[in-house]
């Protein structure tokens, strides 16, 4: 008998370089904590070549770490360790929406899966990011399945 995998509302992915910081790492993820869903996963894309991932994980139980296999860098490195991140949350697990998040970056409003979700109902879709909330308007930048996003999504295979 096949067991269905767990399905979450939101996947969160981090990628953590080698300038992340413990601390701003933390902030980082007690944020996504403080205002998601408990239906979420978060995964951090540690590319540090010091553990600074596995330092966070160890601190907050149910973070899920993806170590790099050799270090990837800055720049065109980050696309490699992104994808890796990607390929991993979706090896056999489900999820309505993906949040990507820098290390330092804070999630500062209530749900937004809420906003996500709705958004990656679009098959066409390949990437969303940069979506700003406030009281008066959402954006978002989406890229269709065309993009350099979505040949990032292609290559996942293949790491």
């Amino acid at each position: 008998m096949t067991v269905p995998a767990q399905t979450v509302d939101l996947v969160v992915v981090i990628p953590v370089g080698p300038a992340a910081m413990v601390d701003y790492v933390l902030d980082t993820v007690d944020s996504v904590v403080a205002y998601t869903s408990p239906s979420r996963r978060i995964i951090l894309a540690d590319d540090s070549r010091q553990g600074t991932a596995q330092a966070v994980a160890d601190k907050v139980p149910g973070i899920e770490v993806v170590a790099m296999p050799r270090p990837h860098g800055t720049g065109g490195g980050l696309y490699l360790t992104l994808c890796r991140a990607h390929a991993h949350a979706l090896s056999g697990r489900h999820f309505r929406a993906l949040l990507r998040l820098d290390a330092d970056a804070l999630v500062i409003g209530p749900h937004p899966e809420r906003i996500a979700i709705p958004l990656f109902q679009n098959t066409r879709l390949a990437m969303g990011g940069e979506i700003y909330q406030n009281n008066v308007s959402v954006r978002a930048r989406l890229e269709d399945a065309a993009s350099p996003a979505a040949a990032c999504a292609r290559l996942v295979g293949a790491l």
